[in-house]
């Protein structure tokens, strides 16, 4: 079993801040956070209304070139329209 997927359980069940303790002990022993690991991290920022650390995330995203998979597009926009409103979610899409 991939650290993604067990981590990813903690939102399915409803349990956003500890996939987000786990998810920084995971980046912690140096485990490469892939596409669907950030994914999994910006719907926890959305549900939890933490924008700084999704902004940061927003920007390994960016730096990755990985901005335009719709795995990540989706919750981006999810989050800067909980935290932010509608004038942040148009900058999310190329």
């Amino acid at each position: 079993m991939s650290c993604t997927s067990m981590i990813s359980g903690y939102i399915g069940f409803g349990r956003p801040e500890e996939f987000l303790r786990t998810f920084k002990r995971m980046v912690e022993y140096g485990v490469d956070a892939n596409a669907f690991t950030l994914s999994s991290s910006i719907k926890a920022c959305a549900v939890l209304g933490v924008l700084k650390l999704g902004r940061c995330l927003h920007g390994i995203v960016l730096l990755r070139g990985i901005a335009s998979n719709e795995v990540i597009v989706n919750p981006l926009i999810d989050m800067y329209g909980r935290t932010r409103g509608p004038l942040c979610v148009r900058n999310v899409a190329p």
